[in-house]
C-alpha cells in the first residue's frame, strides 16, 4: 500500500471531524465505520477503501499492539508467575532447612518428601497455565496458597528448635522493659473487664474473617487484584514462617504466666479463642506475628483495589494487633514485627505487580 500523501490524510481526517490525520490517530475508531462515514460524506470508494486501510495499518501498530502487550502482561501466566516463584522460593528454603538440620527434626524424611512435592506441584503448575485456560485451572493457579499456609504452619512444629535448641522470650524481656519499663501484657490486665476482654477477643478473631472473605471477595468480584492478594498474603506468611525457625519465641501467656494475676474473662469468645489457641497455636511461633503480618500486608492491598473494604479491615487489622497484645498471645514487639513484615509485602506486591495496580 503506497502511502498517501499528509495534506490528503488531513483533509479527509478534517471531514471526520479531526484537526488532522495525527490527532485521529490517538482516537479508538473502527476502520469500518470511517469508511462507511467517508461514503455517506461523498468520498470516493476506492479513496475511502485506501484511507480507512491506512488508518488501520497505523491503527494497530500504534494501539492493537499495545492492547496485546497488555493482554500478555496480564495472563494468567504473567499474573501467577510472582505466586509460584515465591511459593517455590519457601518450599526450596525449607527443603535445605529441613536437610541441614535433619538431626533435629524428627521424620525429616516425610517433611522433606512434603516439601519437594509441593515445589514439583508449583513447577507443574507453572508449565500447566502456560497451555491452558479454564475456570477451574485458574481457581488452582491463583488460590493454591492460600489454601496451602494452614498446612505450611502445622509442618513448622517440628522445626521451632531445629535451629536453636532455646527460646528467644528473655531477650524480649529485656528489650520490652528497657523501652517500657514494664510487661505491657501485664500492665494492661488492670484495664481487664468482661466487655473489654470480649471486644479484644473479637478483635483477635478479626484475623479469620479477614484471611477468609477478602481473596474470594476479590476472585469473584474484583478478578484483577486476586493475583496481588494471594501473592501478599502469601509472602507475609512465608516471612513469618522462615522467622519462627530461626528465632524462635513462645510468646507471653507461656513465659509471663506468673505475673498474670487477673484472667481474662469474657461472654463467650475469650473461651472458643483460648481452645483454637491451644489445639492450632505453636509454642514458639510468635516472632514475628503472622497474624498481624497478614492482616497488614491484606489491608494495603486491598486500598489498591477496593477502598471501600479497606475502609472495614483496616480497623479490623488495627483491633486484631491490640487483640494480640491484651490476649497475652504476642508481645509488642512481636506485633511491631508483624506489622513491619506485612507492610514490606504490600510495597513489594505493589513493586511486582506495578503494570496491574
Amino acid at each position: 500500500m503506497e502511502k498517501i500523501p499528509t495534506p490528503v490524510l488531513d483533509k479527509i481526517a478534517r471531514k471526520l471531524g479531526h484537526p488532522n490525520f495525527e490527532d485521529m490517530t490517538r482516537h479508538h475508531l473502527n476502520p469500518l465505520h470511517i469508511y462507511a462515514k467517508l461514503i455517506d460524506l461523498g468520498i470516493d470508494e476506492k479513496q475511502a477503501r485506501e484511507f480507512a486501510e491506512f488508518y488501520e495499518k497505523l491503527y494497530y501498530n500504534k494501539t492493537h499492539k499495545k492492547i496485546s502487550k497488555w493482554k500478555m502482561g496480564t495472563s494468567l501466566y504473567t499474573k501467577t508467575m510472582p505466586i509460584h516463584i515465591v511459593s517455590f522460593i519457601y518450599v526450596g528454603l525449607m527443603a535445605i532447612i529441613t536437610f541441614v538440620f535433619k538431626q533435629n527434626i524428627p521424620l525429616w524424611q516425610n517433611y522433606l518428601v512434603v516439601y519437594l512435592g509441593y515445589a514439583a506441584f508449583v513447577i507443574i503448575i507453572t508449565r500447566v497455565v502456560k497451555g491452558f485456560s479454564n475456570p477451574i485451572l485458574e481457581f488452582i493457579a491463583i488460590m493454591y496458597p492460600w489454601f496451602s499456609v494452614p498446612n505450611f504452619y502445622e509442618l513448622l512444629r517440628h522445626y521451632i528448635h531445629a535451629v536453636f535448641p532455646y527460646l528467644l522470650d528473655p531477650f524480649i524481656h529485656q528489650f520490652e522493659l528497657a523501652i517500657f519499663g514494664i510487661h505491657p501484657t501485664v500492665y494492661l490486665q488492670r484495664f481487664a473487664t468482661p466487655l473489654l476482654t470480649e471486644i479484644m477477643s473479637f478483635g483477635y478473631f478479626s484475623y479469620y474473617l479477614i484471611f477468609l472473605f477478602p481473596p474470594f471477595i476479590f476472585y469473584f468480584f474484583r478478578r484483577q487484584g486476586a493475583s496481588p492478594l494471594i501473592f501478599g498474603m502469601s509472602l507475609a506468611y512465608y516471612f513469618c514462617f522462615i522467622l519462627f525457625v530461626l528465632i524462635p519465641v513462645a510468646g507471653p501467656r507461656f513465659t509471663l504466666a506468673d505475673k498474670y494475676t487477673v484472667p481474662l474473662v469474657g461472654y463467650f469468645l475469650p473461651e472458643i479463642q483460648a481452645r483454637m489457641m491451644a489445639k492450632f497455636a505453636l509454642r514458639g511461633a510468635a516472632f514475628p506475628s503472622s497474624h498481624v503480618a497478614m492482616v497488614m500486608a491484606s489491608s494495603f492491598i486491598v486500598k489498591r483495589y477496593m477502598p471501600w473494604l479497606f475502609k472495614i479491615i483496616f480497623p479490623l487489622s488495627i483491633m486484631v494487633a491490640l487483640g494480640a497484645v491484651y490476649g497475652r498471645y504476642h508481645y509488642v514487639t512481636d506485633v511491631v514485627a508483624g506489622g513491619i513484615v506485612g507492610i514490606v509485602s504490600a510495597l513489594i506486591t505493589y513493586k511486582v505487580y506495578q503494570e496491574n495496580i
